[in-house]
């Protein structure tokens, strides 16, 4: 019995060097992003905890390097701490959603504080449009050809889609805030699949971004806030919602799980970004909320 504990040990161990190898590689290489997105910081604390208890006492030692590395993971996800989002009359909100095409059977979840709202996987809504419009008068809303949603307090004025079937869709659309303010708003929805590169869909996102209007890019990545292609993409020109202050863990998928942060804000230097905040509602991503404040 003890020789099979042990063993379950040195397999632990084994496959957690391998993932501390993969997370060290980033996700540029398609199989140490399989690995590394697939073990993300609370599941090499929980190896940890599985090699400690289950090699002998004078291995022990090999837990500590993904405590080491969880340790880090938890400290980046909860910081910046702030007190959350303080609406302000020189800020407005944005918030993206993966509703899990859930929307057309929770009408309880039609209810936005944001002036820019993305709903990625909104679901059949031809049969419930017109309930789901009168619940909402307070947006002109949008059903991209993405299956996504683009509801904005104020006005959409144009959308164009863009992206690779399969692989990423997108939709860049010209709005205009109830306050006056013009932005570029991207919603993006990238395939799920971690065998295939995120590298084409980021890069091709960002570069249909120009520098002479704000703009708002908001979805479900698929892609943690740690990729290195995510961080080459935005080219230090953007700023992440998942770095600004916020209450608890920026984590995003699965529930209350906080494994993945996938669901993204990213803003323009015009746009800065204030606090954030995450909430459940009906499906499994949690809904991300950023403050941004009014262009001038």
């Amino acid at each position: 019995m003890r020789r099979w504990i042990h063993g379950v040990g040195i397999l632990a161990a084994f496959a957690t060097a391998l993932a501390l190898v993969a997370h060290a590689i980033g996700d540029a290489l398609v199989p140490a992003a399989v690995i590394s997105y697939a073990t993300p910081w609370p599941v090499l604390g929980a190896a940890g905890a599985v090699t400690l208890g289950t090699l002998p006492r004078a291995w022990r030692l090999l837990a500590l390097p993904p405590w080491i590395f969880a340790a880090m993971g938890w400290f980046h996800s909860s910081h910046p701490q702030g007190p959350g989002i303080e609406p302000q009359a020189s800020t407005f909100l944005a918030t993206t959603w993966n509703a899990g095409r859930t929307l057309a059977h929770h009408p309880e979840q039609w209810h936005f504080e944001a002036e820019v709202v993305v709903i990625i996987e909104s679901g059949e809504m031809v049969p419930i449009w017109s309930r789901f419009r009168e619940a909402t008068p307070d947006y002109d809303w949008a059903r991209l050809d993405t299956g996504m949603l683009l509801g904005v307090r104020g006005n959409v004025i144009e959308s164009a889609v863009f992206g690779v079937e399969d692989r990423y869709r997108c939709t860049r659309s010209a709005v205009e805030l109830r306050t006056g303010e013009t932005l570029d708003v991207i919603a993006v929805d990238i395939s799920s699949q971690p065998w295939r590169s995120k590298r084409e869909p980021l890069e091709a996102i960002f570069r249909h971004i120009p520098r002479a209007r704000p703009t708002l890019v908001l979805g479900d990545f698929n892609t943690p806030q740690e990729s290195r292609l995510l961080e080459a993409a935005t080219a230090g020109r953007f700023r992440s919602a998942h770095r600004t202050p916020h209450e608890g863990l920026r984590e995003t998928w699965p529930w209350e799980l906080p494994l993945l942060a996938i669901d993204h804000i990213w803003a323009s230097p015009e746009l800065p970004l204030l606090a954030s905040s995450r909430a459940l509602r009906s499906s499994d991503h949690r809904a991300l909320t950023v403050q941004v404040q009014r262009p001038n």
